[in-house]
């Protein structure tokens, strides 16, 4: 076997220990089996790290040590991880080297010039203009691209949430587009909120409508105080009551007897590094309302009133237990 041939082996066995690892699954003797791989060569030991440092580079908030945080990414612990590695990017070996694959990323348009794009840090909520005297805000941790073509602005959200505010425009000739991994929806005068989720997109309308139409073509309009959740093929509406999915534009987030794991879920973008839940406790019901800015204080409130544990295994890691 050549050296490039043994380097891209490690590469491959690399990812494949940190998914056992991250997956909550992993036995004390296939602990064991990690440490004798790990000591086994040298190829092996700078895959390791290499995929600790390429990790580190994806989720680590600017400014932060990355080598603490490497150690925080690659710490054993039996929980289940909910941010990489699953859902919003997955790791793949290619050429003997490491790639990263956004799952659901959004295609680019049929003759559409490339656009400028707007993001947000961690914890931070900006409002963009967007066209026709639109507004647009995102919320923290999310990625929208202004993708033009001729006169047409389409808001391609990549990541996290939205928000559109189209006001009544008696000139306006195409109506206000917003595209995602799923489908578009549009309309020439409303208020609504976009989130990507595990099952799709979410929609929440807020003033007047927005029609959905998915990519295979399926349509839906939403008017103000409806909301759905689609993905390519399909449309689910919800039915008209619970908390409403665009309170983070005020910074809040309102549950009622809601499951703490979709708590946690709008709580991820406001800390740095990892926030992760066992599957137990992601089950736990939950009322309240949280407050978004202030995470560290919001994580205590979980633990004043439920019955969970909140533990930070580094300033990068905290962990949620039953």
């Amino acid at each position: 076997m050549t050296g490039r041939d043994s380097a891209a082996r490690s590469a491959q066995e690399a990812v494949q220990w940190a998914v056992q690892l991250r997956s909550g699954t992993m036995s004390a003797n296939e602990r064991h089996a990690l440490d004798r791989w790990l000591a086994a060569s040298a190829d092996n030991q700078a895959a390791w790290h290499k995929l600790a440092d390429s990790l580190s580079a994806l989720v680590a908030p600017a400014g932060v040590d990355h080598a603490a945080f490497r150690s925080a990414l690659l710490v054993k612990e039996p929980s289940r991880r909910r941010f990489v590695l699953t859902g919003v990017s997955a790791l793949a070996v290619a050429s003997g080297g490491l790639w990263f694959w956004r799952q659901g990323a959004v295609d680019a348009l049929p003759g559409a010039a490339p656009g400028v794009w707007m993001r947000t840090a961690i914890g931070e909520r900006r409002t963009f203009e967007a066209s026709g005297g639109s507004s647009l805000m995102l919320n923290a941790r999310s990625a929208v691209q202004d993708i033009v073509s001729g006169d047409v602005h389409t808001y391609a959200l990549d990541k996290g949430a939205l928000y559109m505010d189209a006001p009544a425009q008696p000139s306006r000739v195409t109506p206000v587009s917003v595209r995602t991994r799923d489908g578009y929806l549009q309309t020439q005068s409303g208020a609504f909120g976009v989130t990507l989720v595990k099952q799709g997109t979410r929609v929440q309308v807020d003033r007047a409508y927005a029609d959905i139409l998915t990519l295979s073509g399926n349509r839906a309009r939403l008017r103000a105080g409806e909301r759905a959740v689609f993905d390519r093929n399909t449309i689910w509406r919800d039915a008209a009551h619970g908390p409403s999915f665009t309170s983070w534009t005020q910074g809040l987030y309102v549950a009622s007897n809601t499951p703490l794991g979709d708590v946690v879920d709008a709580l991820e973008p406001y800390l740095p590094g990892l926030l992760t839940i066992t599957d137990e406790a992601a089950q736990h019901r939950v009322s309240g309302v949280f407050h978004l800015d202030r995470p560290e204080q919001t994580l205590q409130q979980i633990q004043d009133t439920l019955d969970v544990h909140v533990e930070r295994f580094s300033r990068y890691m905290t962990v949620i237990s039953a």
